[in-house]
């Protein structure tokens, strides 16, 4: 089985280190990109299990790759989560409308983080 591979797109610095860090050890690779305009053609190149969008991202850049995402044929499975340490009720309930299945708000015990990320990839994909 090949590893899996989740794209973080615009995380904070602190959110791609805490995601690193409940990552290590698990086989999950994880590739962090910092705007969304890259991150199009890096998901068409890399075709990851699950991309992330962090909170560094702004609303409209998120919603246009959310847009590109959920349109493109290589894509539109992809599961999308939002990540966040803090946010307004309304940003999330605006990312869910576009497409996103779920959001996980930081900071999260590892093994919490690890089960949350789980339920959004193929199962038994953490090598534990």
């Amino acid at each position: 089985m090949k590893a899996a591979l989740i794209l973080l797109v615009g995380g904070e610095v602190a959110e791609a280190q805490l995601l690193q860090k409940t990552l290590d050890s698990t086989g999950v690779r994880m590739v962090a990109i910092p705007d969304a305009a890259s991150a199009l053609a890096k998901m068409e190149e890399l075709r990851p299990d699950l991309v992330l969008i962090g909170s560094g991202i702004p609303r409209d850049h998120a919603q246009w790759a959310l847009e590109r995402m959920m349109a493109s044929t290589t894509l539109r499975g992809t599961p999308g989560v939002l990540v966040f340490y803090e946010s307004s009720r309304a940003w999330v309930l605006e990312m869910i409308k576009l497409g996103l299945r779920a959001y996980i708000q930081l900071p999260r015990e590892r093994e919490d983080l690890r089960r949350r990320l789980s339920q959004h990839l193929p199962a038994g994909i953490f090598s534990e």
